[in-house]
């Protein structure tokens, strides 16, 4: 670690060239590859080896049927600069079957429980995922604003490896991007969006009603999970699709 004084400076200078925060695989437990340690724990999760159909080489984790499945890790720090830049990537494959929304990624502090969370198509306009930041700020694909929309699902679950990012420029006109198998679905901005610090709660699989807990399982996730990325920088498309 070279003359640094403490560790989070150094590690904080080890990620600054490309921003990598977190790397849970999913493969065979909850463990972090970036190298900063944030271990996910989990509520016994089932790890599966890739099968032919699935576009990595690794394995996956299962979030079953019955809608209590977790992973988590208490105190994320989510190493995010002044400017407020974060992105975050995986792969997906939704099963079901479908109650109300499915929760894959929730990230919750004290009196803000909706910091960031990111839902499947449930009551989307165009059946792909949504995205939420702040209970003041809710957005999703092809709108901005409270939620209005119908309250019927139409939204067919494929159960197909799908692979999802969403990336966020700087403060203070943030441009917030969607993309969908590398491609870019969905552009928008409205203002300028809180800063994450370290101490929340980041959770794969459920909602947060409260810091840590809450969850509901007709909102939990169905389905398979893998390689789940977060990163302190907007990532472009070509460092997406590569």
């Amino acid at each position: 670690l070279g003359e640094c004084e403490d560790v989070d400076e150094c590690q904080q200078a080890q990620q600054s060239s490309d921003g990598l925060v977190a790397v849970w695989r999913l493969a065979a437990d909850g463990t972090d590859y970036s190298g900063y340690e944030q271990h996910m724990v989990d509520s016994v999760l089932d790890f599966r080896r890739a099968d032919g159909g699935a576009p990595f080489l690794d394995g996956y984790a299962v979030f079953n049927s019955e809608g209590h499945d977790y992973a988590k890790v208490v105190d994320f720090n989510p190493r995010m600069n002044p400017s407020g830049e974060f992105s975050v990537e995986f792969w997906w494959k939704p099963i079901g079957p479908r109650v109300s929304f499915m929760t894959v990624l929730s990230l919750a502090y004290l009196g803000d429980e909706d910091a960031f969370l990111l839902t499947d198509g449930f009551n989307s306009l165009n059946c792909l995922p949504n995205v939420f930041l702040g209970a003041e700020s809710d957005c999703s694909f092809g709108r901005c604003g409270v939620y209005t929309g119908p309250k019927t699902d139409t939204c067919a679950v494929d159960k197909t490896w799908h692979h999802v990012a969403f990336s966020k420029t700087a403060n203070p006109n943030p441009v917030r991007k969607f993309y969908y198998d590398g491609q870019l679905i969905q552009t928008w901005s409205d203002g300028a969006d809180e800063l994450f610090i370290r101490g929340g709660t980041l959770v794969l699989g459920q909602d947060q009603d409260g810091v840590g807990g809450g969850s509901s399982p007709s909102r939990a996730f169905r389905g398979y999970l893998t390689e789940v990325r977060w990163w302190s920088v907007s990532r472009t498309q070509a460092q997406i699709q590569g």
